[in-house]
């Protein structure tokens, strides 16, 4: 296991160097900031220890700089710090430092803390790999059924257009070609989906990437969120359907465009998908305890209590009533999206009378 101990004070540096590698670990050693942070790309560590003070660039900047790399951004930082600058540790933790010693720190304080937080990385990564192996179950079994009723119906029309289309009638080209593009889109749209599960199970189990997310922002989101649930409405031919209701305040929210724009768009897809054209659809964007709430309301065939509980894992609601694919997995984007965005998800829906599902996300500080 490789250690780099960045720190400007020689003595520091080499008295723990010492202490580690008598402790069996590789020790790199970088007596500034932008020192470290080449022989980090060049050696990859397992584990920094890291001054805050130091000329040139401090540790904050370091951290800063490792944690935006996504290649380096859970390898485990522990700051050192003097006696007097405890108070300021409050925002390297903020910043996603594990650890902190002061210094000068004993013998038994340094291996111990090195030897937790090497230990607690790996439990993190055996819990990743153990959700991986868990996730590439589900798909392989999922994948090829989810994946059956577009493919068959781009395949069916596809050989229609190859071995009939001098005798097929204009009209019915058109009905063909459309239907090769709209399941086009609904298989392209479950694999973008496949795939985005597969990050959000890696990506809950790493509390500093979590951190992180939790800081980007999203500016002002009627307009976009009005956009893509309009669109939406769009795809299903029922604009008529469609009340929108925006609150007239301005609010920013602790989420980035594209995630808060994919909550919408399932929540407002399910709601379509699970209603019959013709009943109404009422999307709701308000500010609420101090919280951002996206609501969406119909008046469809709605959903059991056991349906509801089911949403953490790949679910198909409805299968014998709509045969459109990714409904359960929709709303289990949706539910794994509000979990790391320190946001909440929650459904209220009696069966054959309707559904309301209300999306509560922080606003950004």
């Amino acid at each position: 296991m490789k250690i780099l101990i960045i720190d400007d004070e020689e003595m520091i540096r080499s008295t723990m160097a010492v202490v580690l590698t008598n402790a069996k670990y590789d020790v790199i050693k970088a007596a500034d900031g932008k020192t470290g942070l080449a022989i980090l790309e060049q050696y990859h560590p397992d584990l920094i220890l890291c001054d805050i003070n130091m000329p040139q660039m401090d540790g904050y900047t370091v951290l800063k700089t490792v944690r935006s790399n996504p290649q380096f951004s859970s390898i485990p930082f522990i700051f050192l710090t003097g006696f007097n600058e405890r108070s300021r540790m409050r925002i390297g933790m903020e910043l996603g430092a594990d650890d902190y010693l002061v210094k000068p720190c004993t013998v038994e304080e340094l291996i111990n803390s090195v030897n937790t937080r090497i230990e607690k990385h790996r439990n993190n990564k055996r819990q990743i790999e153990s959700k991986l192996n868990e996730l590439r179950q589900n798909i392989t079994t999922i994948l090829p059924h989810e994946f059956l009723t577009p493919l068959s119906v781009i395949l069916g029309y596809s050989l229609l257009l190859r071995d009939y289309r001098d005798s097929l009638e204009k009209d019915e080209i058109g009905l063909m070609a459309n239907g090769i593009y709209q399941n086009s889109q609904r298989l392209n749209r479950l694999i973008q989906n496949f795939l985005l599960v597969a990050e959000l199970e890696i990506v809950k189990e790493d509390q500093q990437k979590i951190q992180l997310l939790r800081h980007e922002l999203c500016v002002s989101p009627e307009p976009l969120l009005a956009e893509v649930i309009t669109k939406a409405a769009a795809g299903f031919e029922r604009i008529g359907d469609l009340t929108l209701q925006v609150s007239s305040q301005k609010y920013n929210v602790a989420i980035n465009e594209a995630r808060i724009a994919k909550i919408a768009e399932e929540l407002v897809n399910n709601a379509f998908r699970y209603s019959t054209p013709g009943s109404p659809i009422l999307v709701t964007m308000r500010l609420e305890k101090g919280e951002f709430v996206l609501e969406v309301q119909d008046k469809g065939h709605g959903m059991k209590a056991e349906q509801i509980r089911s949403i953490a894992g790949f679910v198909q609601f409805n299968r014998e009533l709509h045969e459109q694919q990714g409904g359960g997995l929709g709303l289990t984007l949706v539910k794994r999206l509000c979990q790391i965005y320190n946001g909440e998800l929650n459904l209220i829906s009696i069966p054959e009378m309707g559904t309301i599902a209300n999306v509560s996300l922080p606003l950004a500080q």
